[in-house]
């Protein structure tokens, strides 16, 4: 078996059709009939069966075609890592941040990682958390910050660098800004952080509240502890821009969930929730991945977050 007859095979379950997958893979149709053939003669179980002239996966067919996806990917991010070493100039290296990180990672952490490393083009992207583990399995990007609840164990690293809290914040009351756990470590059933609340207006209660849009992880944590507290509040807007919610809330228009990390003003109330939202702020990639880009970035994220 060779990486071709893989690629056969993927393009066959793609189209679903000998004659377009053969001019897909620009072949003859002959020809890729003669490499089914070959497979079979190899002492491979059918790939596929014909129902209504069009080839459709067996079950054997559908363990294969995962199995060469992975190879495939697994071949192309080896020879992208190849060509990069042999013009050191090229050397690109690209990684995904969650959209509430976005103003953080250009502001504080690209200028330094383009310092450190001047030979290497070092690009940010920015996609929800279910994109992003799909662009890191095939290999189109090299690390991703993502929030995370869960300390997960598969093919992917996980570098968990602090532990922070969804939270209301209103206008009014002092600076409460507290700390807040930095021990990656730490269960989210040990953790024990203080809930601070000014008295305020009635009015403030009733204002409605910014929320993270619905393609974002925060949000589908948020919508969890909605759920579970039976209390959907009035929707002010949507939006992953959390300095736009911060300016809103200061000028009273209404009230925002947001990670504690980001307030950092005074003049502001701010809540947990009845049962504490927490989740991680988590650096991943694959366990084939390493680079000093890597860990550096990882160590100047917990230099902003937590110094």
């Amino acid at each position: 078996m060779n990486l071709k007859q893989l690629e056969y095979i993927v393009a066959i379950a793609e189209t679903g059709n000998l004659s377009l997958a053969a001019e897909k893979m620009y072949i003859t149709q002959s020809a890729l009939s003669q490499q089914l053939a070959k497979l079979k003669q190899e002492g491979v179980p059918p790939l596929f069966r014909e129902e209504k002239k069009k080839m459709v996966l067996t079950d054997a067919g559908k363990i294969y075609l995962n199995g060469a996806r992975a190879i495939l990917r697994e071949e192309a991010l080896a020879q992208k890592k190849l060509n990069s070493l042999n013009d050191e100039d090229k050397v690109v290296f690209d990684f995904t941040v969650a959209p509430y990180l976005q103003s953080v990672v250009y502001i504080n952490i690209l200028p330094k990682l383009k310092k450190q490393f001047p030979k290497v083009s070092v690009r940010v992207h920015t996609n929800n958390t279910m994109n992003t583990r799909e662009a890191l399995e095939n290999g189109s990007i090299d690390m991703a910050f993502i929030p995370d609840i869960y300390q997960q164990r598969d093919f992917f690293d996980y570098i968990h660098i602090f532990k922070d809290e969804l939270v209301m914040i209103s206008p009014g009351g002092n600076d409460q800004t507290a700390d807040i756990s930095t021990d990656s470590n730490m269960e989210f059933s040990g953790a024990v952080i203080k809930t601070e609340a000014d008295e305020h207006s009635s009015a403030s209660d009733k204002l409605p509240v910014i929320i993270p849009t619905e393609d974002s992880y925060l949000r589908e944590i948020l919508d969890r502890i909605f759920s579970e507290e039976n209390n959907i509040p009035e929707i002010y807007t949507e939006t992953n821009d959390f300095n736009i919610s911060l300016s809103l809330v200061k000028n009273g228009e209404c009230k925002a969930v947001i990670p504690r990390s980001l307030v950092n003003e005074d003049g502001l109330r701010i809540e947990s929730f009845r049962d504490p939202c927490y989740f991680y702020l988590t650096a991943i990639h694959k366990k084939t991945t390493a680079s000093p880009i890597i860990d550096a970035a990882v160590k100047e994220l917990k230099r902003y977050f937590i110094a």
